[in-house]
């Protein structure tokens, strides 16, 4: 079985097969540190394989055309076959050997935050600093010097905390950030600023795509300026199309950005309120 339902509706699906009890093998094609431990709250049976995969690719909503075409369930999707996930988790590995694209990996346990504080990070930027440059595609704001600029900043400051807390290459990391960013410029990719913006709030999470590599910054006292202009311009993000956004808008209006933060983030290191410098769009 393999999921790829959001995060936010992960809970409501696990509960709903929670009496599974048949050697079965599910996979987590979830953008969320730690989707596995959700789901294994709800699935207890021993016979179940829960394993959390690393999504790399982008897949974006169709054109009319395409669905005109190819009927109501087509997607666009990235060029991009490799889906790695946690070997270690599965009851039933060999099934795997046969399709290609998938690649049960040991010790993947870092693998999802890393993912996270690379490729969404470097995205959260992108997003949210295009929105308020006005950019309506990802590709017009990642291609936007200014605003790479800021994006390869929350690489490294992302990466240079990963290395202190996992000890991961620092040749490596460097490639997952260039190879991030250029996901994000390839104007081949249709893919709407609106889309990657939505749902500021649960990517305002503790351990989500921005305060998560801050905290790891400020633990071990690294820079952290980019992710702190990130933080900020996901704080301004108001798309009226989107509840959540307009929720956040409201929240702030009424308890101040660092309140509204600490309602969203209970557990916030009190030094990320010296940071929310409104940066300008």
């Amino acid at each position: 079985i393999l999921t790829a339902v959001g995060a936010d509706r992960l809970v409501d699906w696990a509960a709903s097969v929670s009496e599974l009890d048949r050697e079965v093998d599910i996979i987590l094609a979830e953008n969320h540190p730690s989707p596995a431990a959700i789901v294994r709250e709800h699935i207890r049976s021993p016979k179940v394989g829960i394993a959390q995969a690393q999504v790399l690719r982008s897949c974006i909503e169709p054109t009319a055309e395409q669905i005109d075409l190819h009927g109501p369930l087509t997607v666009q999707v990235q060029d991009h076959w490799i889906l790695p996930l946690d070997g270690d988790a599965l009851v039933n590995p060999e099934l795997l050997k046969g399709i290609p694209g998938f690649e049960p990996r040991p010790d993947f346990a870092i693998e999802l935050t890393r993912k996270l504080y690379t490729y969404n990070a470097i995205n959260a930027a992108v997003c949210y600093l295009g929105a308020q440059a006005g950019h309506g595609m990802l590709a017009d704001a990642a291609n936007d010097e200014n605003i790479a600029t800021v994006a390869r900043a929350v690489g490294a400051e992302s990466s240079a905390a990963l290395i202190a807390e996992f000890g991961f290459a620092p040749d490596e990391q460097q490639e997952w950030c260039e190879r991030a960013l250029g996901k994000y410029q390839d104007e081949t990719i249709s893919d709407p600023i609106e889309r990657n913006c939505r749902d500021p709030i649960r990517k305002l999470g503790l351990h989500d795509r921005i305060l998560g590599p801050l905290h790891l910054c400020l633990e071990h006292d690294l820079p952290h300026s980019a992710l702190a202009a990130t933080l900020s311009s996901a704080l301004a993000y108001c798309e009226p199309s989107d509840l959540a956004a307009q929720t956040l808008q409201q929240t702030i209006a009424e308890h101040g950005e660092w309140n509204a933060l600490k309602l969203i983030a209970p557990d916030i290191d009190a030094r990320v309120e010296s940071l929310l410098t409104p940066i300008e769009s």
